[in-house]
């Protein structure tokens, strides 16, 4: 039986967005999302996430708290401390388990599967 590796996405901005539609088209296929969270209420990827059926949450505080219910969390946010206050939150409650992706290893996950289409860039 093939292993589902559970994922969760912080940040729909731009890059999110881009991100989430890629990393969708891997559904039932070893990959699901589980999760993404947003803070901007205006953000046009919390539209597509809830399309695929995705529950998106105000603040990343919510991914954490799912514990190890989560294999692996790409953080686009572009916002230095949410990874940092999200690696904190796994490390108190003692989760081994999550990955925080690097961004750099999310973009190079981007350029395997993007058919050549760039990652946006982040704005801030």
């Amino acid at each position: 039986m093939e292993e589902t590796v559970k994922v969760a996405i912080v940040g729909l901005g731009r890059v999110g967005s881009k991100f989430i539609q890629k990393i969708s088209e891997f559904e039932g296929k070893g990959v699901t999302i589980v999760a993404a969270a947003e803070k901007n209420a205006t953000s046009p990827g919390i539209a597509i996430a809830e399309g695929k059926g995705i529950k998106v949450y105000e603040d990343e505080k919510y991914i954490t708290s799912m514990g190890d219910k989560v294999d692996v969390v790409f953080d686009l946010s572009g916002d230095k401390t949410v990874g940092r206050d999200m690696r904190l939150a796994y490390g108190r409650a003692l989760n081994t388990h999550t990955v925080i992706v690097p961004r750099i290893m999310a973009v190079m996950i981007w350029n395997m599967f993007s058919d050549g289409e760039a990652l946006p860039e982040h704005t801030n």
